[in-house]
């Protein structure tokens, strides 16, 4: 079964786990720079699923250890590519685009990564 097909069968008895969708805020410091804020927003029901770990070398620091999930949550929730998702006690960055899933305003689907040091 194809990844589009098994999204199609989702069902909300598929949407066993808690998130919350933590929003961002960005103001301006005296110098004009963005800075970034977040406060929770909704808590919503989704589906995650692992698809990938491994350790991660960023530039400058030391290897980090990354998780990579798979997240469906229903079509309506307010997300946005800057948001990030909080998940039991981890903090996920949203890694891909948010997509409604073959357009039919039934599930959005994203990656969101997990980093934490190795």
């Amino acid at each position: 079964m194809n990844i589009t097909a098994k999204l199609l069968d989702y069902t909300a008895a598929d949407l066993r786990h808690r998130i919350t969708i933590r929003k961002v805020t960005i103001t301006r410091d005296e110098e004009l720079n963005e800075v970034k804020s977040y406060a929770d927003g909704d808590t919503i029901w989704a589906a995650v699923e692992e698809q990938a770990a491994g350790d991660t070398k960023l530039a400058g620091t030391e290897p980090v250890r990354s998780v990579t999930y798979r997240i469906v949550v229903r079509y309506g929730a307010s997300i946005a590519r800057d948001d990030l998702v909080k998940y039991g006690s981890a903090v996920l960055h949203i890694t891909s685009p948010i997509v409604d899933v073959m357009g039919r305003h039934k599930y959005l689907v994203f990656e969101a990564v997990d980093l934490r040091e190795a």
